[in-house]
């Protein structure tokens, strides 16, 4: 079965040529490329233009897109959203966190139909990448509510990344420029805050009259769900932390589950979790 492109379609040279989709076996193992049309039609090592290791190329995209839904104060100013009341903002992370994490997940032709409802443009540089993303479609995803008098443009955010290309002969080898081995942030971890803040809401709003109805719904012990409420008042930095994937070593679903009794100081919260001093 040939695996999908996730960005058939949406990915363009400088010129705004639409790069094509190639594959490719050797010994037995399949290859997926994005090329021009010029090395479609010639494959000579000076034909010039794109020859890029789909998978490469779409880590590279994924990775930004990923961060900015982890980013709660940039989806902030990007969606024009200093007009939400705390709660629809605590939703609306948590719907961000959860959308953050189906694009990573296996099920790919899903991830494909997912990224399309707001990717618009991918353009290819010979120094940078430039992702273009709906505001209106992902606002729509991430099922944030307007106002009657709001302005139903839809507007662009432009995501870029800086890149170096090395090329080997047709193929082009794309490296991020001033990229750093980083830790991923761990999904238990952000599931875990997305859980607590989403009870939370749903208890203060009345969309559940008690934590044993939640429990019910979730299929869990009313005690875990007890235990992992208080989570929903971790400190913002803390949370941000997390959710970039730089939370001190150690700090894993476990421990953060078991932080009781939460402490009301944030100070206090970051010692119990192995901030240094």
């Amino acid at each position: 079965m040939k695996a999908p492109f996730l960005l058939r379609g949406l990915v363009f040279d400088e010129a705004g040529e639409p790069l094509y989709q190639a594959q490719a076996s050797k010994d037995g193992k399949r290859y997926r490329y994005y090329i021009s049309k010029q090395l479609a039609q010639d494959a000579k090592p000076d034909a010039g233009g794109w020859r890029l290791p789909a998978a490469t190329l779409e880590e590279a995209i994924l990775k930004p897109v990923r961060e900015l839904l982890y980013n709660q104060s940039r989806l902030i100013d990007v969606l024009h959203l200093k007009d939400q009341s705390l709660p629809d903002l605590q939703r609306i992370n948590v719907q961000a966190v959860e959308l953050a994490e189906k694009i990573m997940s296996d099920g790919t032709i899903s991830r494909k139909e997912l990224l399309r409802a707001f990717i618009h443009r991918v353009e290819l540089r010979a120094n940078s990448i430039s992702i273009d993303l709906s505001r209106k479609a992902l606002a729509r995803l991430l099922e944030v509510q307007r106002g009657a008098d709001h302005d139903e443009r839809d507007e662009t955010i432009t995501l870029e990344i800086a890149i170096k290309l090395q090329r080997k002969g047709v193929e082009a080898k794309l490296v991020i420029a001033g990229a750093t081995k980083a830790h991923q942030p761990d999904p238990d971890l952000c599931q875990l805050i997305a859980n607590a803040r989403n009870w939370f809401d749903q208890l203060a709003l009345g969309e559940a009259q008690s934590v044993k109805e939640i429990a019910e719904r979730e299929k869990a012990f009313a005690t875990e769900i007890t235990r992992i409420l208080p989570l929903a008042f971790l400190a913002p930095e803390i949370i941000e932390d997390i959710l970039a994937g730089r939370q001190p070593a150690g700090l894993n679903v476990r421990r953060l589950s078991r932080l009781n009794p939460l402490p009301t100081d944030w100070r206090e919260q970051k010692k119990r979790l192995g901030y240094p001093d």
